[in-house]
């Protein structure tokens, strides 16, 4: 009872260390729930916030998961504005208790360190009785660049936890229960759709290793359980309709580079104030991005010095298989078809194009290297702890989180500085009184005639959720364009006056084309049908 009490004592204090390493390197502001104006700085954030905006003001449907609003005069489902379904569906049961004003993205930024750090503590206390170690090797693990960087930038792909639980629970808990696969499921699909694949992947080790061990029958019970209740949230959340594009292009473009986790380019500024930035092989470098930091890459040589010294004793091991084949599967599915190595690209790998459709379906396949990532600085630590002498735990890792610390320094100041200062947030596209001016009262549906980017949308977007006002499309990760156009036709047919349709200044040749009385506002006319 009281070693019971001494864990969660430990896991308690754990979750605090890390709600404070957030604060230290987020700052606090963000976690102030009616402090919503950095929210609208643009980028995947906006759509994010914006998307729960819509589906905190639109009504209850079934599937729970869908809207009305954004993508008038259809539904669209919560899941493709990427807003965190786990938490907009709770947060909006809670709706008429929260003020006007509401935002999570901060607490469920807190909440992520916070689980990955207890869940991190869990796999490392069982192999060390110094809680020294175990808090020095949570840090570590919590100074991921991948999730730091990720953090109010894909948002919901900040939650990485959901890897460090599945690893818990199938690999490293001393009983691995087939009914986790259950709880992975429900839990990854309601926070990413990429989740998905990669607690998929994870589930799949577990399930060789049920395999290995003759228990063949909870090989296919643990991936058909993982698959079913995946689906069944996905399918609660509307995600199964709606005419929507599972495939998108660019597979060859997202993938992680072989040099990926020793190479710190990616993002905004280089990640390492140590090592030099790598040329890469594709477009969008950040999606490839897997640098562990300098820590994590010494502490991953140590582990791989060791798993050769070892390996006899560490294969012994009944989980360690499938972890590595866990592990192979998800290096392969994140290099894409197309292997390069730094700026050169070494093998294209031809798919005939059904098979090529499928792999698109998660096109952005350098994120699957997060299970690497993880599972190479979990299983390292733990190693290291297992065959180094006890004596040397503390100096080791003491040494590898300040190397860590000191590479990844300059990130970690830039993230605070950007999310501690005070944004206040001011329309760049327009002016919402000259707007208020030219609009009537009883407009109800916006709708865009001209292609109009991401951030021009979310400056509409805001403005019309304001003002109780629909839009007929806006930036999701899926959409069914065709719908939207016909939609569109459809609109500009029936000519209703509660219809108000935007046109980008340089697309005003098409004012010629749909007749209706159009008044400038900013960079747009603004066209509506009148008597």
């Amino acid at each position: 009872m009281k070693k019971c009490n001494s864990k969660v004592k430990f896991n308690v204090m754990i979750g605090i260390v890390a709600a404070i390493l957030f604060v230290v390197i987020f700052g606090v502001r963000v976690l102030n729930p009616i402090y919503d104006d950095w929210l609208y700085t643009g980028f995947d954030l906006s759509q994010h916030y914006l998307g729960w905006r819509a589906f905190r003001q639109s009504s209850w449907h079934f599937p729970i998961g869908l809207m009305d609003g954004l993508n008038y005069p259809d539904q669209v489902s919560i899941i493709f504005t990427d807003s965190i379904p786990l938490f907009a569906v709770f947060f909006k049961i809670l709706s008429p208790i929260l003020p006007e004003t509401f935002q999570y993205f901060g607490i469920w930024g807190m909440f992520s360190f916070v689980m990955t750090g207890v869940f991190s503590a869990k796999i490392f206390y069982p192999y060390s009785k110094s809680k020294i170690v175990v808090f020095f090797s949570v840090i570590l693990v919590l100074l991921q660049p991948v999730m730091i960087w990720r953090m109010f930038y894909h948002t919901a792909l900040a939650g990485q936890w959901i890897l460090i639980v599945t690893l818990y629970l199938l690999f490293f808990k001393k009983e691995n229960k087939w009914y986790y696969a259950i709880i992975i499921g429900l839990l990854a699909s309601s926070i990413h759709i990429y989740f998905v694949l990669m607690c998929g992947i994870l589930v799949l080790g577990y399930g060789i290793n049920e395999w290995i061990k003759r228990r063949f029958k909870y090989f296919f019970i643990a991936i058909t359980c993982f698959c079913l209740s995946s689906i069944m949230v996905i399918g609660i959340l509307g995600g199964l309709g709606g005419g929507v594009a599972a495939s998108q292009e660019g597979l060859r473009e997202y993938g992680l580079n072989f040099l990926g986790f020793v190479n710190p380019s990616g993002y905004e500024i280089s990640s390492s104030c140590i090592l030099p930035d790598l040329p890469i092989s594709t477009i969008w470098s950040d999606e490839g991005f897997a640098y562990v930091g300098l820590g994590g890459i010494l502490l991953i040589v140590l582990e791989l010095t060791l798993l050769v010294l070892y390996r006899k004793k560490v294969f012994k091991n009944d989980k360690i298989i499938g972890l590595m084949v866990s592990f192979a599967i998800s290096f392969f599915i994140a290099l894409s078809p197309r292997w390069g190595i730094g700026n050169k690209v070494i093998l294209e790998i031809p798919l005939p194009h059904w098979i090529e459709n499928i792999w698109s379906i998660f096109r952005a396949t350098g994120r699957v290297a997060w299970i690497l990532i993880y599972g190479l600085l979990i299983l390292g630590i733990v190693i290291c702890i297992v065959y180094l002498p006890q004596k040397v735990h503390i100096i080791l890792l003491t040494v590898l989180l300040a190397v860590q610390v000191v590479d990844i320094h300059k990130v970690l100041v830039n993230r605070h500085n950007k999310w501690s200062e005070k944004y206040t947030y001011e329309s760049k596209v327009f002016s919402e009184e000259e707007l208020l001016d030219v609009v009537s009262d009883n407009i109800e549906h916006l709708y865009y005639i001209s292609d109009c980017n991401s951030y021009e949308m979310y400056e509409w977007t805001k403005w019309a959720l304001d003002n109780d006002i629909t839009t007929n499309d806006f930036y999701f990760a899926r959409s069914n364009k065709t719908q939207v156009e016909n939609n569109l036709k459809k609109a500009l047919d029936e000519r209703n006056k509660t219809d108000m349709f935007v046109i980008k200044i340089e697309d005003q040749y098409l004012m010629n084309k749909y007749q209706m009385e159009y008044k400038k506002v900013g960079n747009y006319y603004v066209g509506v049908y009148e008597d």
